[in-house]
């Protein structure tokens, strides 16, 4: 651009020369006109013809990196080492040792006599409940998302990455953990997210709430430590020794949880085990199907008001969920057939439907709900019933009786 200002310049001078002969507007023409004779006679390049390829080549790769942030992540997978094909949902170690391993290369080592069961596993890690025993637990660390939960009783253990011994004994309500390197917070009875760092050993039980820390350091740092630590957490040296006059104690045996006392049928033997670990922690702790089947124990075991106790945690705990109706037409259940008061159990059955009207659950609680009103002998409510179930179930088991009803 600069060469065609200076051939314009050159041109107004030359012209300029000129002016005694010819007027200013003529020579300003004649210079314009060579101005943009040489302008036009610039050769332009050509259009390049990766001209649409690199914008439509940087969309395809934008696309992809989408894609690829958007893709749905992939859990872990678990195995039962030595034994192929056996899923982690229930484990329990007879014989020795039984050791699970994690695809991203976590170890669980479940000691013998102890169980356990995997309740959820995600892309940065799983949710493991030790029901009895002990057990050894190697965390791989692979990034901030890391998280696992290993949940005792009404203790949970959270844990990024680590390694440490869990012990739980559900007949006296005694956890420990004994950390090898790492950290891990520890909620429960008497704790609020304790932290547990290498070489420190945390001793709780949960009736009454009571905890106990070991350092394994110095005199002073200790009372350094104990100046922070809550109040209901004792802090004392790892290595205790015994009193000199005290007898040892005799080791107590540790007999089958509730929850494996109640899927071999036993469920008087269940409940048994189940109030020693605390029944009302368990209510409290326990996934959403345990604390279901733990009310269907004590329904079994002819303990209604613990039943019942279940059940509202659940309803509690979880709502919004179909444990939550389940439970419902479970309470149902029993005031219809077991405490009698048909007005309660009128209640939720109507609750169950009103809760999941769509769910599959809906035809049984409906049906549940008409014979309790033709038992109570509610002939207009069991009517508007009937006909709201002829509707929306034509195909329903209740329907013949409905519309018998109706005629």
């Amino acid at each position: 651009m600069k060469d065609f200002t200076k051939k314009y310049t050159e041109a107004l001078e030359k012209q300029g020369a000129q002016a005694g002969k010819k007027s200013d507007a003529e020579v300003l023409a004649r210079a314009r006109a060579h101005f943009a004779e040489k302008l036009h006679g610039v050769d332009t390049p050509a259009p390049s013809p990766w001209r649409f390829l690199v914008p439509a080549l940087s969309a395809a790769a934008a696309a992809a990196v989408v894609a690829f942030l958007a893709w749905p992540e992939t859990p872990l997978s678990v195995t039962v080492r030595g034994q192929p094909g056996t899923t982690a949902d229930f484990v329990l170690a007879q014989a020795g040792d039984e050791a699970l391993d994690f695809s991203d290369g976590t170890e669980v080592l479940l000691r013998r006599d102890s169980q356990l069961r995997v309740t959820q596993v995600t892309a940065h890690g799983a949710d493991v409940l030790l029901e009895k025993g002990a057990a050894h637990v190697a965390v791989v660390h692979r990034d901030k998302q890391t998280r696992w939960n290993f949940v005792a009783g009404p203790y949970r253990v959270a844990v990024v990455g680590t390694r440490f011994e869990l012990r739980w004994n559900p007949e006296t309500g005694g956890l420990e953990v004994e950390m090898d390197e790492g950290i891990v917070e520890v909620d429960g009875p008497g704790l609020s997210r304790q932290r547990v760092t290498t070489q420190q050993k945390l001793e709780a039980f949960s009736n009454p709430p009571r905890a106990s820390l070991y350092l394994e350091t110095p005199p002073a740092l200790a009372d350094a430590t104990r100046q922070v630590t809550p109040p209901s957490v004792r802090v004392l040296p790892k290595e205790r020794p015994a009193p000199a006059a005290a007898a040892p104690e005799k080791p107590r045996a540790q007999g089958p949880t509730w929850r494996y006392l109640a899927e071999k049928g036993d469920a008087q033997g269940a409940m048994q085990a189940a109030d020693e670990a605390g029944f009302g922690w368990l209510t409290k702790s326990l996934p959403k199907a345990d604390v279901l089947l733990l009310g269907d124990t004590a329904r079994k075991a002819r303990q209604p008001a613990y039943a019942r106790e279940a059940w509202l945690q659940v309803r509690e705990r979880f709502p919004g969920t179909r444990a939550a109706t389940d439970a419902a037409i479970r309470l149902g259940d029993l005031a219809a057939n077991v405490e009698h008061d048909d007005a309660r159990a009128v209640k939720w059955f109507a609750l169950a439907v009103k809760e999941a009207p769509n769910a599959d659950t809906a035809p049984d609680a409906m049906g549940r709900w008409l014979d309790v009103l033709v038992r109570a002998r509610k002939q207009g409510e069991a009517k508007q019933v009937a006909a709201d179930y002829v509707k929306r179930f034509p195909n329903g088991a209740k329907v013949a009786e409905a519309r018998e009803l109706l005629q």
